[in-house]
């Protein structure tokens, strides 16, 4: 076969017929700029979460390495650090926590750092120097702020390490050092950071015997990047198993502490439920079709219109293929003008609304990505979209015959048709109707395009309108305040700093309505059976080292000894409970012994199947703790007291050396909203009465105060908290319902805004398709039209007909959008109804009703528009015309 090279001429010839179609060519390139405008939209928006996302994940971990190990000594840490896997390491020795005032609502470490591991960790000094001798450090501008100390190279700073704390051995330390440098403190991190020298950390940790320990006081931690971050977690093991250590099971031997960055562990796809995946499918699908519909409606119309002319490239011997490349080469052509501007402004639309996304939880939107593969993928995306559009228009015109080609009639599916007789043909509306009908493909395509944005619109009303402002509230407010240590409201840890006093403080305001003291007993615990210790303890320990645990703790009854939560309720609080099964009311005796057991909620409120050992009716022996030992193994052997103390070993746990037992029966089970809890998990709670916890308990107390303002007072009690946690009783902070009210009517707009802007582009990708169709389907028309006027039918009677087209496309638009609208609705319920615990579907078909009223004027006033502009000439000219 002679293969002709004649590209340039098929180049020339799509060239020419763009050159003779320019109102056609806007449209079209219109339609492909708003197709990747679209994409890269959503590209970009998707971009800017995800750096987000990884960015604060790094900042909240504290670092950006691969992974680390942390607990080791000084000579496991360098015999890590030698492999030859590890591309980049940096290690820090920790020292202690500052502690006491104004501490207590700020975390803060104190550690040596060598300055590859601080560089990673967002702790580079950014004015003065590094410590690097004696008593010199450099910290962050939170610790400064706190102290109250101006930053200035060569200040004295004041501090107290606790060395060992939250362990038997907790010793603290009161040393004045000199500022040598400080950064700005980041909020995403969870804790505020002091740079130590490493004179003065091995030092101090030597002096009060910390050296070489297995806690953070005296331990040194590894940070490492290897070649690469896939597989991270799988090589850092394998990095530990080759050196002889293991990661998988605490207290057995070699048991190194392993942690894998989760910004790396997260990537895009992982994490996501079939809700979130779901939801993404829709809405990429949605924009391809959108795109499509559009695209697709402007080639096969062009192609119609040109058909003849295609008919007689085949009638001088150009073939099917050639021809399709010649529809091909107008695409490109439209799409090399279309995707640059398309491009610059998704870009821009997405700049514009990544920073709304902060209120979805994504933290603040810090850089808006402008990665170059967002530009790659919405090129490609478009470009797919273009030549999927036009692949079947192409295929139309290479098939035509030269005869089929002169005698072609757009909406003809043949060259022989049967007579119908159309009930009302001979007026305008039923003759619109006809003209639905001679090409239902073409109909149906445009009225599928219209629909397409009206549903999308629905969908994000009813997603917007889902949002339950009671379920979100339920969760996190219990009452309009919460008053509590500054630890427990920030890191769930209370330090008892909450008193009586501060309560009457608050209520001799006048301001509060109602409220309670919810109090805690701390050392408390109770024997629970087999199954329930399994089902707490079998997420962390691996079978063999739990069943060793087992065996030590066993107690004589047959049970085996849990720490408890155990709280005593005032009047107020105990009103926030669920009662599941039973009464309260024998808990109110304050000379009884009723106790109700607390279970655990999943995120929509529904109590946990066995979260809870105790049963309606049971006896429970609570033990009452007064002094604690520590009680440790190793190679199957206890240790003694004193070894202990050296050895500070992973397998060991707290036990009571003198205890006080209580037995009580459990009068009710249930369940307790999460903001006036402890805010940690430790097993099975229980409740009392708060005069009966004081009764049994050695030192319950208060772990928060609850309480509602009176009316028209809300604002003033929130004034006198903010006042008096701020300057009368620091250790304290609070919590108000008006800061969830922010929070999720900042979701629920985020949601409506980035919706209703997508859904705005679609409805203008609608409403485009239309205008299109329209424009050209009467410009196509002519002739046809002229024909009709020439045979009496007056330019009212014509303008009624084409009218009545218009409107019957929305009509059948705005059926078709309930009907999917309705389906849509029932997908998002089964979708978001059982994964989102805030989300309670309601049907809205308003907005639905809207677009299509808004669809339908625009039915009636566009064809009149274009008919105006069609009808210059007279239809003698439009009837001379070929």
């Amino acid at each position: 076969m002679i293969r002709v090279r004649n590209g340039k001429t098929l180049r020339r010839i799509s060239r020419k017929i763009l050159k003779a179609s320019g109102g056609r060519n806007i449209i079209a390139m219109t339609a492909i700029a708003m197709t990747a405008m679209l994409f890269t939209a959503m590209l970009t928006m998707g971009g800017s979460v995800l750096e987000t996302v990884q960015q604060d994940t790094f900042r909240q971990v504290g670092g950006d390495f691969h992974g680390g190990f942390k607990r080791l000594t000084e000579d496991q840490t360098e015999e890590l650090r030698t492999d030859g896997r590890i591309r980049e390491s940096g290690a820090r020795l920790g020292v202690g926590v500052l502690s006491g005032a104004p501490f207590d609502k700020q975390y803060t470490e104190v550690s040596y750092m060598e300055e590859n591991y601080a560089e990673h960790s967002f702790c580079t000094v950014a004015e003065g120097r590094p410590p690097a001798s004696g008593k010199e450090i450099a910290c962050d501008s939170r610790v400064l702020e706190l102290l109250g100390i101006a930053p200035g190279v060569g200040a004295e700073v004041p501090l107290t390490i606790s060395l060992g704390h939250g362990t038997a051995r907790q010793q603290d330390v009161t040393d004045t050092f000199i500022l040598t440098g400080w950064w700005a403190f980041d909020t995403a991190g969870t804790a505020a950071n002091v740079r130590v020298s490493e004179e003065y950390a091995e030092s101090v940790l030597s002096d009060h015997g910390f050296q070489g320990n297995s806690d953070f006081s005296g331990s040194w931690s590894l940070n490492v990047f290897l070649s690469s971050g896939a597989h991270i977690q799988e090589e850092l093991q394998q990095l530990l198993a080759d050196h002889g250590y293991q990661s998988e099971s605490m207290g057995e031997e070699g048991y190194v502490n392993l942690g894998v960055n989760w910004g790396y562990l997260n990537s895009p796809m992982e994490g996501r439920d079939a809700a979130e995946l779901a939801a993404l499918g829709f809405l990429l699908l949605v924009v391809l079709l959108g795109g499509y519909l559009v695209i697709y409606n402007i080639f096969q119309i062009s192609v119609s219109n040109d058909i003849r002319f295609y008919g007689l490239l085949k009638a001088i011997g150009t073939t099917p293929g050639q021809i399709r490349g010649i529809v091909r080469g107008q695409a490109f052509t439209l799409s090399l003008g279309g995707i640059p501007a398309g491009l610059a402004l998704g870009w821009l639309l997405g700049a514009w609304i990544s920073p709304m996304l902060q209120n979805l939880g994504y933290g603040r939107i810090s850089e808006i990505s402008a990665d170059g593969r967002i530009f790659v993928f919405a090129t490609l995306f478009t470009l797919f979209t273009v030549f999927l559009s036009c692949s079947k228009p192409g295929r139309l015109a290479g098939k035509v015959s030269p005869v089929e080609a002169v005698r072609y009639t757009d909406g003809a599916r043949g060259l022989r048709k049967k007579k119908r007789h159309v009930k009302g043909g001979g007026t305008p509306f039923g003759m619109a109707a006809a003209n639905l009908g001679r090409n239902r493909k073409k109909t149906l395509l445009t009225v599928l395009s219209l629909a397409l944005a009206a549903v999308l619109f629905q969908t994000v009303f009813a997603l917007g309108g889902g949002f339950d402002m009671d379920k979100f509230l339920r969760r996190f407010v219990v009452s309009d305040f919460v008053v509590g240590d500054a630890g427990y409201l920030s890191r769930g840890y209370a330090d008892g700093s909450l008193t009586q006093r501060d309560v009457e403080a608050i209520v001799s305001t006048g301001y509060v309505a109602e409220g309670g003291i919810t109090w805690q007993e701390l050392r408390v615990s109770a024997a629970v059976p087999e199954s329930y210790y399994r089902y707490h303890w079998s997420g962390i320990y691996e079978e063999e080292t739990l069943g060793k645990r087992m065996e030590r703790l066993r107690q004589p009854d047959g049970g085996y000894s849990q720490p408890t939560q155990l709280y005593g309720l005032e009047a107020f609080p105990m009103e926030q409970l669920t009662v599941l099964e039973g009464s309260l009311e024998a808990l109110a005796d304050p000379s009884g012994h009723a106790i109700a057991a607390v279970c655990q909620t999943d995120d929509y409120g529904q109590p946990i199947p066995g979260s809870h050992y105790a049963a309606l009716g049971d006896s429970v022996t609570v033990r009452y703790e007064e002094d604690w030992c520590t009680r440790a193994w190793e190679d199957g052997r206890e240790l003694t007291a004193e070894e202990v103390e050296v050895m500070n070993p992973d397998d060991y746990y707290l036990s009571a050396e003198r205890y006080r037992t209580v037995t009580y029966t459990v009068a009710a089970l249930v369940t307790m909203p999460e903001p006036m809890t402890s805010r940690y998990y430790s097993g099975a709670g229980f409740v009392l009465a708060a005069d009966v916890l004081k009764r049994d308990g050695n030192a319950p107390f208060c772990l928060n105060y609850l309480c509602d303002g009176k009316e028209g007072k809300g604002e003033a009690l929130a004034d006198f908290l903010a006042q008096y946690t701020g300057r009368t009783a620091p250790d304290l902070d609070y919590e108000g319902k008006e800061d969830y009210y922010q929070a999720f009517s900042g979701i629920r707009n985020t949601v409506l805004v980035m919706g209703g802007v997508l859904s705005g582009l679609l409805a203008m990708v609608g409403a485009l398709n239309f205008l299109n169709g329209e424009l050209t389907s009467i410009l196509a028309r002519r002739k046809e039209l002229a024909v009709l006027q020439a045979v009496g039918m007056t330019g009212r009677q014509l303008k009624r007909m084409l009218g009545a087209e218009g409107m019957l496309h929305a009509l059948l638009a705005g059926a078709l959008s309930l009907v999917l609208g309705l389906a849509a609705g029932g997908v998002l319920d089964i979708a978001l109804g059982r994964t989102l615990w805030f989300f309670t579907f309601r049907l809205n078909l308003w907005p639905v009703l809207g677009l299509a009223l808004a669809y339908l004027a625009l039915g009636a006033a566009i064809p009149l528009a274009v008919y105006h502009f069609a009808a210059g000439e007279t239809a003698v000219e439009r009837l001379r015309q070929e």
